[in-house]
């Protein structure tokens, strides 16, 4: 038998904490980030939208970006494969488009939000004046072939999004000069049905939701899915976000349900109308979907790999051994005949994407990070 899996914290799911006093934002004018919105996030997902909501202008200028749009393609493909980063035409667009905050003036700071597919060539004409940071989002093996050694020791600082990154990093700059600061989520809009649903109106619904691409484990989620509906034959499982990899991967299985091309109120909606949220992990630094569950208030069963267990610390997240379909599936299974426990672990969780991630929190915190970039 698997061992039980790991609940995150049995506190939380009593008693639902108050959200956090957060203080005014102070004005920062002299800071700008460099735009950059995943294709396959919604509006209301992303890291961008951090700071769009914190209120900072882009770095984008509209001159600079036309002519990287309008280079020659051989030219284009050459400074394309320069770049560790695979974003071709996306990463330099966004890169050049800076370069005027970055060459010119004093005592400005210029955010690259998305470190691993802006950042290469600015180190070229970087006033010293200037500040640059960036932000690094991908788990320590995989960013490790994204970035350049010689770019990044060029960073005032650097941003991680979890714990696990710090390693690597500090090959390559001080320790003082890298902050921690956690992916935010907004829980204005992923949020609970407003119109109270009991655990009983719940449970009849019996539906799995599991959301996204990356690092996902759809072959290990199909295993899940087979041995949760032989003992509860209703169970569906709703998938969004598939690559066509995992789409094969799942084609054809009775009971699991694919969707693509969701709106923001569909997914939301998918996410309110789900027993559990169950995410099949290989790695992982933030998670969207996980936060998504979390800001929804639903329970969640996932992998403890990466930094999984440093979002879900505090919340009512069953974590399962990376790979275990025996304890994912029981996981599942015990929440789907538990509805009190559901309830619980929706209070729980939402409390807990409120209190540690939601948007005012950590705007606060990324201005503090500006702040002693600046001083």
């Amino acid at each position: 038998m698997a061992e039980p899996p790991a609940v995150a914290s049995a506190e939380q799911t009593q008693s639902e904490p108050q959200r956090p006093e957060v203080s005014p934002l102070p004005p920062l004018p002299q800071v700008r980030y460099v735009p950059r919105h995943i294709g396959h996030h919604g509006g209301h997902s992303g890291y961008d939208r951090l700071f769009e909501r914190m209120g900072l202008a882009p770095a984008a200028s509209p001159t600079l970006r036309a002519v990287a749009q309008r280079l020659p393609q051989a030219l284009a493909w050459r400074l394309w494969a320069l770049r560790p980063q695979p974003t071709g035409a996306a990463g330099l667009v966004a890169e050049l488009g800076a370069l005027p905050w970055t060459a010119t003036g004093r005592g400005r700071l210029c955010h690259f939000i998305y470190g691993e597919d802006t950042y290469f060539l600015t180190p070229l004409w970087q006033r010293g004046a200037n500040r640059c940071i960036a932000t690094f989002h991908y788990p320590p093996q995989r960013l490790a072939e994204r970035v350049n050694p010689g770019s990044l020791r060029r960073l005032h600082a650097a941003v991680i999004v979890a714990e696990p990154q710090r390693g690597l990093l500090e090959r390559f700059l001080p320790a003082e000069r890298i902050h921690h600061c956690p992916h935010a989520v907004d829980t204005d809009f992923f949020s609970p049905e407003p119109a109270a649903t009991t655990p009983d109106e719940k449970a009849g619904a019996l539906r799995l939701v599991c959301v996204g691409s990356l690092f996902r484990d759809y072959v290990q989620l199909r295993a899940v899915h087979r041995a949760v509906v032989a003992t509860h034959p209703s169970v569906e499982t709703h998938v969004v976000g598939l690559n066509a990899e995992q789409r094969a991967q799942v084609a054809g299985e009775a009971g699991i349900v694919v969707h693509s091309g969701l709106s923001d109120d569909a997914l939301r909606a998918l996410y309110r109308s789900a027993a559990v949220g169950v995410l099949p992990l290989t790695d992982s630094t933030a998670n969207n979907a996980l936060l998504e569950m979390f800001a929804c208030g639903l329970p969640v069963v996932t992998s403890n790999v990466g930094a999984v267990a440093e979002y879900a610390a505090g919340s009512a997240a069953r974590l399962c051994p990376a790979g275990d379909v025996e304890a994912l599936a029981a996981a599942v299974q015990a929440l789907l005949d538990a509805p009190a426990q559901r309830a619980a672990a929706a209070v729980a969780n939402r409390a807990h994407a409120e209190a540690r991630f939601g948007m005012a929190v950590i705007a606060r915190r990324m201005a503090d990070i500006y702040t002693a970039c600046l001083a």
